[in-house]
């Protein structure tokens, strides 16, 4: 073995490792008794808003698995919609730390645009051309069942 060879070899038997980052609470726990049973105090799933955002985040969400579910397209990779989503809302991570998420932020989805001026992203460049491209193609032109031109009568 020459030069890296023997690093390319070691390199090659370490197991791959996934990064899960811990969400911390907006506010100090306090430690009260609830007044209701557990069953009905269960949070309502975190869901994604009509208006772009996401939210409110779990105790126990991570933001990869957030941006996974957020992904715009599979072209993109988790890691780039984990960087755009960090660059899209710093008031959701606590002293501007990726690894802190806040619970109960509400995330805003960044845009495909967003995606590339945040992160450079060439598949999500690619996508935003691809949309525009197909933004300026003219609408198609209605034609009825029977075969005759729109209009005529």
């Amino acid at each position: 073995m020459d030069g890296v060879d023997w690093l390319v070899a070691i390199e090659r038997r370490i197991p791959q490792i996934a990064l899960d980052w811990p969400v911390l609470p907006t506010e100090p726990m306090k430690a009260e008794l609830a007044a209701e049973p557990l069953e009905a105090a269960e949070p309502a799933a975190p869901a994604v808003g009509e208006e772009g955002q996401y939210g409110p985040v779990a105790p126990n969400e991570r933001l990869w698995t957030i941006a996974a579910k957020l992904r715009p397209d599979p072209s993109i990779s988790t890691s780039i919609m984990v960087q755009a989503l960090f660059a899209a809302n710093p008031q959701a991570f606590s002293g501007g730390n990726m690894d802190l998420l806040k619970v109960d932020a509400i995330l805003r989805i960044p845009t495909l645009r967003e995606i590339v001026e945040y992160t450079g992203s060439r598949a999500a460049q690619q996508l935003l051309e691809l949309d525009q491209q197909n933004q300026a193609l003219p609408a198609p032109v209605p034609v009825p069942a029977n075969g005759e031109e729109v209009g005529s009568e």
